[in-house]
């Protein structure tokens, strides 16, 4: 099925807010470090992973080390070349078209301080539930970390609803959204950072993008190893109907001693931010 309004809203706003929490808060830490073999299985390729996630690949970050190869028995090799097909960045794994379990991978990249995930499940299961691991490395023999594992700091996107309204004549109508953002935090202060970063994004506009706007793969790579949100933000936004206004931004934190979150780590820090989207638009052209 192609992609819709409601599903190009989801992947433009992570797109967004991962960008200036990047941008505003230099929330990343530079590392080098091996890859690791790991046991995900794709066709047609060998997976290896570092034993962190997620990985900053937005070139328009100042001062982040871009994972832009990888360094195979020091020897360093980008997409397309000597068997590296491409580099997910927010899994932390480059994979390759033929084994290289018997080479040394290694790789200069830098560490999201916030991982950010689309997510549909309902707030009482990722707060309660859910068992974070925290970031930057899994805590255990250091190895890669398989695609299924999360890591916090994190940021949830939820969908939370909305509706068209008539807007003008002709059929075009405007549409409102509301996209939560729940803030998973291993301290106050980031919490707060964070928070203050999404509530100055008030009354702001953000592009829309399609899915031939983007250069990801169906692997959620890059064969290129990165790309620059800003240069594809500055090419989309220009037009009107790509343009989606932020019109409130409403943060709500959340208490972890109060009686109905005793199940909750107490070492986890929480908010609800939430995003009111309106775009005019033709929805039934």
């Amino acid at each position: 099925m192609k992609a819709q309004f409601e599903n190009r809203i989801m992947s433009s706003i992570l797109l967004y807010l991962d960008h200036k929490v990047l941008q505003k808060g230099e929330a990343f830490t530079n590392h080098s470090g091996l890859f690791y073999s790991i046991r995900d299985s794709y066709a047609d390729y060998d997976v290896y992973a570092l034993p962190f996630k997620q990985l900053v690949n937005d070139t328009s970050i100042s001062g982040a080390n871009i994972l832009s190869g990888v360094y195979v028995n020091n020897n360093f090799v980008t997409g397309g070349r000597s068997g590296l097909h491409s580099i997910n960045h927010y899994q932390g794994q480059a994979f390759f078209t033929a084994d290289r379990s018997s080479d040394t991978l290694s790789g200069n990249y830098s560490v999201k301080d916030f991982n950010f995930y689309l997510t549909s499940q309902p707030e009482e299961t990722l707060l309660f539930d859910t068992k974070f691991k925290i970031s930057p490395k899994h805590d255990q023999t250091l190895t890669g970390l398989a695609e299924n594992e999360q890591t916090y700091p994190a940021v949830y996107l939820k969908n939370i609803g909305g509706s068209n309204v008539p807007f003008t004549f002709g059929g075009q109508d405007n549409s409102l959204m509301t996209i939560r953002a729940i803030v998973v935090s291993d301290s106050s202060f980031k919490l707060d950072a964070v928070n203050s970063i999404f509530r100055d994004l008030n009354k702001t506009s953000l592009a829309l993008f399609g899915s031939s706007d983007l250069p990801f793969n169906a692997l959620g790579s890059t064969t290129s190893g990165s790309f620059n949100y800003t240069t594809l933000s500055n090419s989309v936004i220009s037009d009107a109907t790509k343009s989606v206004y932020i019109e409130n931004v409403i943060v709500n934190k959340v208490s972890n001693y109060v009686e109905s979150s005793k199940n909750l780590n107490k070492n986890v820090y929480l908010s609800y931010v939430d995003f009111d989207l309106e775009m005019p638009r033709f929805p039934r052209q």
